[in-house]
């Protein structure tokens, strides 16, 4: 029953908050504890928990981004700045359309080798009009020579080379709503790029590491030729800058890491000079292990441990200051044993992540 409270407005108890916002008692419970939708006042006798009615909108908003599957640190950004919340609306419904896109190779995979059929609500098979790898059709996308070569470079140092993973051979490609997005991992790192672009059609497909660097190679020699058209189908690949053909390319099937839990919240932030930082590193380069702190100070690691720093790889964290020009970088810092990003302050859709070396991994260099 809602009471009056202090200055005599009406307070809703979690009950009534929950039959008015839809959620669930134990849902408002857990983003009390989370910090994200905090009671009006909080009974020191009993512990209930009261709200303010102008809670009750707030509450609804958090029930919408529920059924998104918006992961808490984005539900805060919304919730902090609801006004301004529609690229990163936009952005995790791309990444939904994605893991759909993902998904339905998958299924297409399994009915190629198992003969598996997928039968829509009329009835017939592979009724889905949406344009998919899969499908014939081919998927175009328009982009600058000079972004895709740069953003290809951004992510090259972190192509994996594992013989027993060929998975991660080559820079995965995903085209999304106005973008092309590039990513790669030799499973201790990782690089992310993105490439703006006019996209007509979705596509996830893995680029060899030789396809690559001769595309790169390539794209360096095109002066005076502004944009690439690129069409995709399953299994090949085409790029072609006006009548020229650029790349024909052969694509494996390859099933490339799920990498989004690996990339930090950013619980904490800092801008950091990314040429200081290589220029630290290059002052002692027989050091092969630094700590590194959140707000981006260097230490070598026979040093004292700095307050919440993380052990990184010397050649690591310079070749991610060289793929991001050593220019002004953001530092996205979980902990000391969490995975830390570097990005490129004006494009951060262009970042390395690293892993911290492990205790276990320190006792081994000793």
């Amino acid at each position: 029953m809602a009471r009056d409270g202090a200055g005599d407005l009406a307070l809703l108890s979690i009950g009534e908050l929950a039959r008015a916002s839809g959620l669930s008692i134990s849902a408002l419970r857990f983003y009390d504890r989370q910090g994200l939708l905090r009671p009006a006042e909080v009974s020191a006798h009993s512990g209930y928990r009261w709200y303010a009615a102008a809670q009750i909108e707030e509450a609804q908003l958090l029930a919408a981004l529920r059924t998104l599957g918006l992961p808490l640190a984005e539900m805060a950004a919304v919730l902090a700045r609801p006004g301004e919340s529609a690229s990163l609306l936009a952005a995790h419904l791309d990444r939904l359309e994605e893991e759909l896109t993902g998904a339905r190779e998958q299924v297409s995979s399994i009915g190629r080798r198992w003969g598996a059929t997928r039968t829509g609500a009329g009835g017939a098979a592979g009724g889905n009009n949406r344009r998919t790898p899969d499908s014939g059709e081919p998927t175009t996308l328009l982009v600058t020579a000079s972004a895709l070569a740069d953003g290809l470079r951004t992510v090259r140092h972190a192509v994996g080379d594992d013989p027993d993973m060929p998975a991660i051979h080559g820079v995965l490609l995903v085209a999304i709503t106005g973008a092309l997005r590039l990513a790669a991992t030799d499973r201790t790192r990782a690089a992310f790029a993105e490439v703006p672009g006019a996209v007509t059609g979705r596509f996830r497909a893995l680029l060899p590491t030789a396809a690559v660097d001769a595309l790169v190679a390539r794209l360096a020699d095109m002066r005076g030729q502004a944009e690439l058209l690129l069409r995709w189908r399953k299994p090949r690949l085409s790029m072609r800058a006006g009548i020229e053909t650029v790349l024909e390319e052969d694509l494996p099937e390859a099933a490339f890491p799920d990498l989004s839990h690996a990339i930090p919240k950013a619980r904490q932030s800092a801008m950091v000079d990314g040429a200081a930082l290589a220029r630290a590193l290059a002052t002692t380069p027989e050091v092969q292990t630094w700590w590194l702190a959140p707000g981006g100070a260097l230490t070598p690691a026979g040093s004292a441990v700095p307050e919440d720093a993380a052990l990184v790889n010397r050649d690591y964290l310079a070749d991610a200051l060289q793929a991001l020009e050593e220019q002004a970088v953001r530092l996205d810092f979980d902990g000391p044993a969490q995975p830390l990003a570097l990005r490129r302050a004006e494009d951060p859709g262009s970042f390395s992540v690293l892993l911290p070396i492990t205790p276990e991994e320190r006792e081994g260099r000793h």
